[in-house]
């Protein structure tokens, strides 16, 4: 793609569940070689232990993009890429002034829409499980539907579209471009193409944020239909229980259970409480579900302020 390596903000808007993870942990941990070959990764500037850019989809919200400006105006670098797969599910609720906000912090650099997709079934399976594990990313309620029924959801369906979607992004973006890339294929070689980077031996993206296992994710939605009046402490339980349990990669259930073992012990033994009680009206299937809920109903039945362990 010549040409595309000069004076360039390159923004990586998604779609969510479509590697964006690897992604920028990728392009975080190899700041320093990116800068070296003209392309410039800016900090994320935050403690979450995601290496996406936090601040661009909150400020766009509001019509503003200040921390893109000022990256964009300290960087030296001909090509910048800017990461937040959360511009796709939101930029419609962007207002007005986020197309002017964006088009000023761009500062006179070219804009290139980067899109990763992914199959149709695979992307929807992902979302599902997210919005049971992790609504907030999409400032979007809990869910508890069957996977049947939320793809007939056109909330659920509507990223899909994906050359509708991306020409709207476009359009706020005032890009000139939109360079897509399915995760199915080598979407990273698709990305250092972009970046004008060239290939070394052995790069590959890092496998980040691996998918919770199908039982959890029926688990967390049978749990997540019971009535409750403190649904986010039952869910903090549940989600370090899981952790804890299956060991997993799962960005999410490992921040959840980080979070949860710094809270005081009376909130920790409310919590798990609270989970004893809900994990008594679920009904689990046979199998690695049944076990799961074993033993996390053992450890919360106890009103024990620590993480269960399995062993």
């Amino acid at each position: 793609m010549p040409g595309l390596s000069r004076d360039r903000l390159i923004l990586h808007v998604g779609l969510p569940k479509a590697a964006s993870s690897a992604l920028q942990f990728w392009c975080d941990g190899q700041r320093e070689r990116l800068a070296a070959e003209g392309v410039d990764y800016p900090d994320p500037r935050s403690e979450h232990p995601m290496k996406k850019h936090h601040a661009l989809v909150p400020e766009l919200l509001k019509g503003r993009a200040d921390t893109l400006a000022r990256d964009v105006a300290e960087s030296r670098a001909p090509t910048m890429l800017v990461s937040n797969e959360g511009f796709a599910p939101r930029y419609r609720q962007f207002p007005r002034a986020a197309a002017d906000a964006l088009a000023g912090a761009a500062g006179g650099r070219a804009v290139t829409l980067f899109l990763l997709t992914r199959s149709e079934e695979g992307w929807l399976r992902s979302i599902w499980a997210q919005r049971i594990i992790n609504p907030s990313i999409q400032r979007a309620p809990l869910i508890f539907d069957t996977f049947d029924d939320f793809v007939r959801r056109s909330d659920a369906r509507w990223l899909l579209d994906v050359e509708a979607r991306g020409a709207e992004m476009q359009a706020i973006a005032q890009a000139d471009q939109v360079v897509r890339a399915s995760v199915e294929e080598d979407w990273f070689g698709a990305l250092l193409t972009l970046l004008g980077v060239a290939r070394r031996p052995g790069d590959a993206p890092p496998r980040i944020h691996g998918a919770a296992p199908p039982h959890a994710i029926e688990l967390v939605r049978r749990v997540n239909a019971l009535p409750t009046d403190q649904p986010n402490l039952v869910r903090s339980a549940l989600l370090a229980g899981l952790q804890a349990e299956l060991g997993t990669s799962n960005v999410t259930l490992a921040n959840t259970a980080r979070v949860f073992a710094t809270h005081p012990n009376e909130k920790r033994k409310q919590s798990s409480s609270l989970l004893a009680t809900a994990l008594r009206d679920v009904d689990p299937d046979p199998g690695p579900m049944a076990e799961l809920h074993a033993a996390i109903s053992a450890w919360a039945e106890r009103g024990s302020p620590d993480p269960p362990r399995l062993g």
